[in-house]
């Protein structure tokens, strides 16, 4: 193994790195991870767009809040942005917003798919965050009316935007 591997199981063995639980901003949090999950948010959520990124929400179920009650995320970044390089510098981006300030401002069990824009590789930090705060705070204020208007998640069987 390596020197860092061998240095870490010595840490792990003497006790020094006891606590292996993720950070609790994370616990709230999970990864969207297939085609068809993100497939979901976007026929049958709701969207709003910004000068950086488009964020796309979908609120659960009321009976699925209490089984999934972390928000589920999911980044993506097309090839119009550029090469891998550059697609992952924008995902890198966003993740780093996401971390620092979706656990203290997401709606329970709500799944949120993050879309990058060309804009997001040459804009400075502070603009990438208002950015990130108007979609997200757009599409929670979206998905609230729907709620406070007592219209069906979109989601249900059945029914179709």
């Amino acid at each position: 193994p390596s020197a860092f591997i061998q240095a870490t199981m010595s840490c792990i063995s003497a006790g020094h790195m006891t606590d292996t639980s993720p950070p609790p901003d994370q616990e709230m949090l999970s990864i969207l991870k297939k085609r068809s999950e993100f497939l979901k948010v976007q026929h049958h959520g709701v969207k709003q767009v910004s000068s950086c990124v488009v964020v796309q929400a979908l609120a659960p179920a009321a009976q699925q809040i209490q089984a999934q009650p972390c928000a589920q995320v999911g980044f993506t970044a097309s090839r119009k942005i550029g090469n891998a390089v550059m697609r992952n510098r924008a995902k890198r981006r966003m993740r780093a917003w996401v971390r620092q300030h979706l656990p203290e401002q997401h709606l329970a069990g709500t799944s949120y798919v993050f879309i990058a824009r060309q804009k997001i590789l040459t804009a400075s930090w502070d603009d990438v965050s208002d950015s990130l705060q108007h979609a997200l705070s757009g599409v929670t204020r979206k998905l609230r009316k729907q709620r406070d208007d007592g219209v069906l998640s979109p989601h249900q069987p059945g029914k179709r935007k």
